[in-house]
């Protein structure tokens, strides 16, 4: 009976692995004087976990609230306010502020805000290049296979700058690179470029609801905002080789 209570004990979850330590020996368990408090910590360390992952769900209504909010104000810009692509046109450029809802412990911006950020830049091209109403009709999926971040210098609170995107097509006809450029709007004074504070390379690809790949050339044909601003490279390392340009 002991053996087979001994072994249900070392079943414990990680959850409470990690919040009480390690677990108590066979000797301690067996020992009546220190199995009663061996169970008392393990039901106050699952009770703080608890605590803990509701504290943390709480969080994520607001969080996503903050986000939507975001997007709809990119949307809002690219309906009413698109950008004109000329041809040989090699990036777009949109403007952002460092708010405090971007910063972190650091008291400048956080790691992560630049890949939400990198996505409201993309947010705001879908709606005024017209590609958001085609895939609105068409239910297709823009999806991000993965992402390169690169780190240059911080940006402190409400510090304007600038995300600049330049979209590459590969021969494959399938992936779609964008580079966000994350910088000055102009170059400082006495400086010949402005800082640039990162980058980040995002390779995507389109989906139709069956998970049929939509062709980046079927857009560019039909689209004079992308005819203008894609460059059609060879190869995906060719990509990251303009990238890095």
């Amino acid at each position: 009976m002991q053996l087979r209570h001994f072994e249900s004990l070392k079943n414990l979850s990680v959850r409470s692995r990690v919040a009480s330590g390690p677990l108590p020996t066979q000797s301690q368990l067996l020992n009546p004087i220190v199995l009663p408090s061996a169970l008392k910590n393990r039901r106050r360390s699952e009770r703080i976990c608890d605590l803990d992952e509701d504290t943390n769900s709480n969080r994520h209504p607001s969080k996503m609230i903050v986000l939507m909010s975001r997007i709809a104000h990119q949307l809002f810009l690219g309906t009413f306010f698109p950008r004109h692509v000329a041809a040989g046109a090699t990036t777009v450029t949109a403007p952002f502020v460092c708010t405090p809802i971007d910063l972190d412990v650091y008291g400048h911006m956080n790691n992560a805000n630049y890949v939400r950020v990198a996505e409201l830049a993309r947010w705001r091209m879908l709606m005024e290049s017209g590609l958001f109403r085609m895939m609105s009709q068409r239910r297709l999926m823009f999806l991000v296979v993965s992402q390169e971040v690169t780190y240059g210098r911080p940006i402190a609170p409400f510090q304007a700058y600038v995300v600049r995107t330049a979209i590459r097509v590969c021969e494959d006809d399938k992936w779609v690179y964008y580079t966000h450029t994350f910088e000055d709007e102009v170059p400082r004074r006495g400086a010949a470029t402005p800082v640039q504070y990162a980058k980040i390379v995002a390779k995507t690809v389109m989906k139709e609801p069956t998970g049929k790949t939509v062709r980046p050339s079927e857009v560019a044909d039909i689209n004079p905002y992308y005819q203008n601003l894609v460059r059609r490279v060879g190869t995906a390392s060719a990509a990251a080789a303009a990238d890095n340009k």
